[in-house]
This record gives C-alpha cells, structure tokens and sequence, in this order.
C-alpha cells in the first residue's frame, strides 16, 4: 500500500470518526453516508470493510478506537450500525442480552435507556454471532441474567429493556479476518 493511500484512509477514517453513527442514521446525514469519500488519485473513494473473500461488509460510518471501526449493516429491510475489527465483529459495541431467568434462556431484552433510539438498539450472541435487535416498546423489567462475550452472567437488576428478535447469524455471512480500504 503507497503511503498516499494510507493517508486516504486515515484522513477518511478521521472524517468519519467526527459525525457519530446515530447522526449518521438521522435525516440529511443518512443519504450522504453512502456518498461520504476520499479522493486518491483524483478518484473518489468510500471507505468500506470487507471479509476474507472479499465481500463488503458495509460502509464506514465511524470509529470505535484505533483498531475498530463503526459499519452500516442492513439484513431484511433493517438498519443498524455495528464495530468491527480485523478478527470480526467487535463485542464491546453490542448492548448485553438480558433475560428474566436466571440462565440465560427465554425471551432476550435488550437495554434500551430511556427509549427506542434512531437506529434499533443491537446484541450479538448465539449462536454463532446473532444479531438480535429491538423488537417491542422498552419497559421496566427485572433482569436475571445477562448475556455477552458467549457467556451468561447473572444477578437482578432493574432497567428500561426491549424485547428482541434474531435478526441474522452474521458468522453465515461474512469471514474474517476483515480489511478496510477505500473502494
């Protein structure tokens, strides 16, 4: 890679980590997310992660730290915004599971603070790497049990949650180890 396509890169990564991926999600911001570039070489450029066969695996939309980026993502007609580094999806972005038993099983909830936000709130667990989102209205409930990094963690707790659905096992979709360059 020359040295004026890393700098591409980093100046677009830059430009990305100032606009927050819920701005990104919201009015004006949404449809020039996808047109947002860099130019090398006089060609304009999106910077975009792909897997190891070379399938996208969605748009830079901002930084999570200097080994993680934030990606767009849509399965089945919805919209959510994810971390991803070089090993795979990053688990520090997901909100934790949480369920009302004291095992992790049952409906998952997912935290969702104090509402629905602009994008569905979003937990990767099993199996695989399920994506469930927000699928309900939150509402105050005890929680149990927590789910995350693969395992199930317990001791109650109240808090404003959702319930979620099993959106798609991304494991089925992309392979890692991912790469970000500007296409």
């Amino acid at each position: 890679m020359s040295w004026k396509t890393f700098y591409s890169i980093v100046c677009c990564a830059v430009l990305f980590s100032l606009v927050s991926p819920s701005a990104v999600a919201a009015g004006p911001f949404r449809d020039r997310a996808e047109e947002a570039s860099a130019t090398a070489g006089g060609v304009k450029h999106r910077l975009v992660v792909t897997d190891a066969n070379g399938k996208r695996v969605g748009t830079v939309v901002g930084v999570l730290n200097v080994t993680d980026l934030y990606v767009a993502l849509s399965f089945s007609r919805v919209d959510f915004v994810i971390g991803v580094g070089q090993g795979g999806f990053d688990p520090s972005s997901f909100q934790l599971l949480g369920f009302l038993s004291t095992d992790c099983t049952g409906q998952a909830y997912i935290y969702a603070g104090n509402g629905v936000g602009i994008l569905p709130g979003v937990a990767v667990a099993a199996p695989g790497q399920t994506v469930y989102v927000e699928s309900g209205a939150p509402a105050a409930l005890t929680v149990n049990s927590t789910f995350r990094d693969g395992a199930c963690s317990t001791g109650a707790f109240t808090s404003q949650s959702a319930a979620a659905t099993a959106l798609v096992d991304l494991s089925t979709q992309f392979s890692a180890p991912f790469t970000a360059s500007l296409k």
